[in-house]
């Protein structure tokens, strides 16, 4: 048996050096239809489970984050975390795969613009702030603003001189009072302890027929089926929610209408490939194979693949 660690499976984060256990609620509920009624447990990892809701067939974590453990990871290191127990290795290292996808997802917002050219995006999760060089390149007449929860992230944002706005631990810009033509989060919705209070959010602050572009996990997708807990999909404890396009929609449905839903895909380095399908065999006692596999992943560095997720574009009804 392997004594490699498995990437994003730990419930404790280092602070300077030191070891801090993340902790659940001890009371918690379903993030989509806030009861709480567990059909079954479908994955266990130590203190951790995700579990089933009986109302509303959703997939989440189980014991939720408290706040203080959801500050904790996204304010310590989370872009730059040699351990990967609950960040990024070199978030600012994958810049160019990262900007490469978010144009990729991006562009397909162009053939469903109904207003004129100069119009309010804003971005929820802007993390180091490569997405507002992916709008201003594909549409410079934009006004582009953003949020996160995390500092480095404001850091970042400020250095840029971009209209920055601080983030709560459910995803909502603080003091962001303006009415927005496009919003989007990419990566962002599965960390959140509940989400009827964002999409609340985006209601009163998205105009009449702007967007609302989203990715996130897809747990019908044949990736996450395949690969189950192992998927990359599955992240401990930062990903809260597991969602199906089934349940997404129907917590948009009120006021969006969901006009484009496709299968995601990214550019991912060649290391990041590698580490990912390394941890996955090693787990399986299949690392013998990696190697074998290693001119495989320089050739799939150079094209988008398939990540297990969904893209989304809500617009909101009029």
């Amino acid at each position: 048996m392997s004594n490699k660690k498995l990437v994003h499976r730990s419930g404790y984060i280092e602070v300077s050096g030191q070891q801090v256990s993340l902790h659940g609620n001890a009371t918690h509920s379903c993030p989509v239809c806030e009861l709480y009624d567990v059909d079954e447990k479908i994955y266990t990892f130590g203190e951790f489970s995700i579990v089933r809701c009986r109302n509303c067939s959703h997939q989440y974590l189980d014991p939720v984050l408290s706040h203080e453990s959801l500050n904790l990871i996204y304010n310590n290191n989370y872009y730059a975390d040699k351990t990967e127990n609950h960040g990024y290795f070199d978030y600012t290292n994958s810049r160019k795969e990262i900007l490469r996808t978010y144009q990729l997802r991006l562009k397909k917002i162009g053939k469903f613009l109904q207003f004129p050219s100069t119009l309010k995006i804003h971005e929820i999760g802007s993390a180091l702030g490569f997405g507002a060089k992916a709008v201003s390149d594909l549409y410079p007449s934009f006004l582009y603003s953003c949020s996160d929860i995390s500092n480095d992230a404001k850091e970042a944002a400020l250095s840029a001189k971009i209209d920055f706005f601080q983030c709560t631990e459910l995803g909502i810009p603080k003091n962001l009072s303006e009415s927005l033509d496009i919003v989007y989060m990419f990566d962002v919705i599965e960390h959140l302890p509940k989400v009827k209070p964002l999409v609340k959010w985006l209601s009163e602050h998205v105009n009449d027929g702007g967007l609302v572009m989203l990715t996130t996990p897809d747990m019908n997708d044949w990736f996450n089926k395949v690969l189950g807990r192992r998927s990359p999909s599955v992240k401990i404890p930062q990903h809260i929610s597991y969602f199906t396009t089934q349940n997404l929609c129907k917590v948009f449905e009120e006021n969006f209408e969901l006009i484009l839903n496709t299968r995601d895909f990214q550019y991912v380095s060649y290391r990041l490939i590698s580490d990912r399908v390394a941890s996955i065999l090693d787990d399986l006692e299949l690392s013998f194979i990696h190697k074998l596999l290693s001119p495989f992943f320089r050739v799939v560095a150079y094209f988008p693949v398939p990540n297990g997720m969904k893209l989304y574009l809500f617009r909101k009804k009029y």
